[in-house]
């Protein structure tokens, strides 16, 4: 077993971590914004016409909106509560609405995921006191086509997708969007979404989501009988930052990795120091409003554990991927995003670490555009081309 390594933990929560608001004073709130934020439209418009930059004027006044949004109404809301986080969403609080067919051939089933257990904690990343394992609901889907049944054990050959979803560890859901639904469906395996605690308090902030992440693995691997090799990792921004933190875990717990990992617009830098934050005036997300969840996510560390490859696993040292040699990878980034140079160094470090890596640009994309369908190529509909990084 690789030993641990401790990072430095603060005496008390960082006070600056930002609460919770109710949900509809926000939702009031980002009522009020758009009045602010629609004047400015028609002078976005022309900018468009200037430099249109390869995407289509819907995507980029949407993306303006997102990003004043966000800086105007930088404020978090409570978590989904108990039923809606045992539950698909309902329409009204999807982020992508699902198509009208989108169930007529995959099946959902909900299990209570126990927590992990005390052998899988504590060799990577020591947490204080408060943050305890907690039992989570996960959900399977099953196609009509797929080797497997439900919550039933693997049958021999049969691959699954473990898949973590993004928002930032402030937001979101497994099922806010149809993409885990389409992938399960396209590639006929079953696909388990681990709903994994938000970092909105003190008691769910790092390092609860990899604990809960940690579970889902042992759930999969252990209750169902899925071979590390059978299994594809799958995340999608903070997913695939909770998806590289869990590679982490296993390597130091001396645990054969997933069989291939994919990332869609991993989020791989807590430092936000790259210069495709340049980017912002283009793309969707808010760094007012990441810097928030960033704070919320590790109030209980100090500030000298950012950098860590555990947070910050684009500023990693090549030997940190070593682990991942005999996994393929993917990773896909938008051209335009925030996060595309970060993304290309993590891209660049494991390619010296010797892992078989391969990058899709999604030429103009955005961020999460294959999730999100914001930019014109997508893993959905995908116009991508290799990377060249």
């Amino acid at each position: 077993m690789t030993p641990a390594h401790s990072l430095p933990l603060r005496i008390r929560p960082d006070l600056r971590a930002p609460s919770v608001w109710p949900a509809d004073t926000v939702a009031r709130l980002q009522s009020l914004a758009k009045v602010v934020i629609y004047p400015l439209l028609p002078f976005y418009v022309l900018r468009w016409l200037f430099n249109p930059r390869g995407q289509n004027l819907k995507t980029y006044l949407l993306s303006r909106v997102d990003v004043w949004q966000g800086y105007l109404v930088p404020l978090l809301t409570p978590p989904e509560s108990a039923e809606q986080a045992a539950r698909p969403l309902p329409k009204s609080l999807q982020y992508i609405p699902f198509p009208p067919d989108a169930w007529d051939t995959v099946r959902w089933e909900v299990a209570d995921v126990p927590p992990a257990s005390e052998d899988m904690m504590g060799h990577l990343v020591d947490g204080p006191a408060c943050v305890k394992p907690s039992s989570r609901p996960g959900f399977m889907l099953t196609p009509s086509d797929a080797l497997g049944n439900g919550f039933a054990k693997a049958q021999p050959g049969e691959r699954i997708i473990l898949f973590f979803h993004g928002g930032g560890y402030i937001k979101g859901h497994p099922l806010w969007t149809p993409f885990p639904l389409k992938l399960a469906k396209d590639h006929g395996v079953r696909a388990f979404l681990c709903n994994y605690r938000k970092t909105l308090s003190d008691a769910a902030a790092f390092p609860a989501p990899l604990l809960d992440a940690l579970a889902a693995w042992a759930y999969v691997t252990l209750n169902l009988g899925f071979a590390p090799a059978q299994i594809l990792l799958l995340g999608d921004s903070a997913g695939a930052h909770l998806a590289l933190a869990l590679v982490q875990q296993l390597a130091a717990l001396g645990r054969p990795q997933a069989g291939a990992l994919a990332m869609v617009s991993p989020w791989t830098d807590f430092t936000a120091s790259f210069p495709s934050w340049a980017n912002e005036s283009v793309d969707h997300l808010s760094r007012r409003m990441l810097l928030a969840a960033i704070r919320a996510a590790v109030r209980h560390y100090a500030p000298d554990a950012i950098p860590d490859p555990v947070f910050s696993p684009a500023l990693a040292d090549s030997d940190q991927w070593k682990c991942l040699c005999a996994t393929r990878v993917l990773v896909s980034v938008g051209t335009d995003e925030v996060f595309a140079d970060e993304d290309y160094a993590l891209v660049m470090c494991m390619r010296r670490a010797g892992v078989d890596i391969t990058l899709m640009e999604d030429v103009h994309g955005l961020h999460e555009g294959p999730v999100t369908l914001w930019s014109p190529g997508s893993l959905l509909s995908h116009k991508a081309r290799p990377g060249a990084v």
